[in-house]
């Protein structure tokens, strides 16, 4: 069993005991009970209805699914009662599809008034017993899920997800059985789905195709079903077997394997061109998130970066996309045996320090990954415009070795812009 410590995403620790622990086949998540100020003993787990609309609402952003909900308190223990007269809901209960977490919550606590309590008491019994929720959540164990649960689910923490869903946006996508999908939108934690069932989109969880795509690079293979991938196995199928350098075995279930390039450096693959006239929502106000990730932000990203890729490529140099086994940089290209990795940013007058500061620990990080015997890795920045501090900013990201450009300097890259690209 492993103890969780709820903690508000205003970072406030919840007095609300319980834990994550493995139970059969599943997982079980169990809320201790709460109960009130007695003679010579303080109250007990008081934020126990907070906590379980917390829970219920993380759990949604997970894709979990709640297999059973069951009183587990002393009493029915003691007594060896069966789960059927324990149980709080009827048959399993796929959170993606819960509008109201806080109207589920209820509908929990309600039911467990009667539960253990004697034919013929004449009171409402306590709604706030020890409970246990038998879960699946695919791509999670108990010390994953105990992470998300405690913590919440960081905005970022599907970033290669999100980046491959939000490169896919208003792309047909084909799934193994030949139907279409296409990706609506892509928010902070769900991507809206459209299919020719439902043309106005139902939610994946960003969590399952991240749990998916990483497994296919750890293990190389992925077997496409309910069972391996979740509910939206199709879908998630469709995605993953765009990438480059995956094949579909056909099979029951059919298997996605992914064969890595094979190319002298084995670093990218072939650029991928991104759409520009996307429309993506922008997040809840509270969320904090990617101004590249939605609206203008987006779109500016994705024209620079293809402008960039155009300008690699009238130079004789061959623009690379990240394979699923490698970060997600944005663009990357080979001269001689120097490898430039590039990170591009949109920037306004109210977001340039933020989007500079964001860009050189990515580009950092992507370069420490990429480095191989015998090749030497350039890291850059590609900004939308130049810095407002132009002079403060080359030092810091010269003192870094990282070089940094913007439209009108793409010199600086050994990319010299005397051709026709854009014009």
């Amino acid at each position: 069993m492993t103890d969780v410590q709820l903690i508000k995403d205003d970072g406030t620790p919840l007095d609300a005991e319980c834990a994550v622990e493995p139970d059969g086949d599943h997982l079980a998540f169990v809320l201790e009970s709460m109960s009130g100020r007695a003679a010579g003993r303080e109250p007990r787990n008081t934020d126990y209805r907070e906590a379980l609309d917390l829970t219920l609402q993380r759990l949604k952003t997970l894709g979990g699914v709640i297999e059973a909900a069951v009183v587990d308190s002393q009493v029915t223990q003691r007594r060896q009662m069966p789960e059927s007269e324990r149980s709080l809901l009827d048959g399993p209960l796929r959170l993606t599809d819960v509008e109201d977490v806080t109207d589920l919550r209820r509908r929990l606590t309600r039911a467990q008034a009667t539960v253990g309590q004697r034919s013929d008491a004449r009171m409402p019994g306590n709604t706030t017993k020890r409970i246990r929720l038998r879960l699946s959540v695919p791509g999670y164990d108990d010390r994953t899920l105990e992470a998300a649960l405690r913590d919440g689910v960081p905005v970022e923490s599907a970033s290669d997800a999100v980046d491959l869903l939000r490169s896919l946006a208003g792309v047909e996508l084909t799934t193994l059985t030949g139907s279409v999908n296409r990706i609506l939108e892509v928010g902070p934690t769900q991507v809206l789905v459209a299919t020719s069932r439902s043309p106005e989109g139902q939610p994946v969880p960003i969590t399952w195709v991240e749990a998916a795509l990483t497994r296919l690079r750890s293990d190389g293979a992925v077997p496409i079903s309910v069972d391996e991938v979740g509910h939206r196995s199709s879908f998630i199928g469709a995605v993953l077997k765009t990438l480059p350098g995956t094949r579909v075995d056909a099979g029951s279930p059919p298997v996605i394997t992914y064969e890595p390039s094979d190319t002298a450096t084995g670093l990218g693959t072939k650029y991928r061109p991104e759409a520009e006239d996307v429309d993506v929502a922008p997040p809840e106000p509270s969320v904090a998130t990617d101004p590249d990730s939605y609206g203008n932000g987006l779109r500016a990203h994705r024209r620079l970066q293809n402008f960039l890729a155009q300008l690699v490529e009238a130079h004789d140099l061959e623009p690379r996309s990240p394979q699923p086994s490698e970060p997600s940089f944005d663009l990357a290209w080979m001269t001689d045996r120097t490898l430039t990795v590039v990170e591009v940013k949109s920037a306004t007058t109210k977001n340039e320090v933020r989007q500079l500061r964001a860009a050189l620990g990515q580009v950092l990080d992507y370069s420490h990954a990429l480095q191989r015997p015998g090749i030497t890795v350039q890291p850059a920045i590609y900004l939308e415009r130049e810095p407002a501090d132009c002079h403060r900013w080359n030092e810091i990201t010269g003192n870094a070795g990282v070089l940094l450009a913007w439209p009108g300097t793409e010199d600086r890259l050994d990319l010299a812009d005397d051709s026709e690209v854009g014009k």
